[in-house]
């Protein structure tokens, strides 16, 4: 489970490399045979390369060291 504090990167482009400030919960559009899903998690990272910050849905981080 990703959490604040955590070091992570996405998955396709290790290069992002980051800090987690906060997840956050985000409604979700994605239509399933039942009906829609709930709410997705999404990470707010604060990249190490220039500062900025990016938000990734937490299933397409890993985390790097603990």
């Amino acid at each position: 489970m990703i959490k604040p504090g955590d070091k992570v990167a996405p998955f396709l482009n290790v290069t992002q490399s980051g800090v987690v400030l906060e997840v956050v919960h985000v409604k979700s559009s994605t239509w399933m045979a039942g009906g829609t899903m709930g709410q997705t998690p999404m990470a707010i990272v604060k990249l190490d390369k220039d500062g900025s910050h990016m938000k990734f849905k937490t299933e397409d981080l890993m985390i790097l060291d603990r």
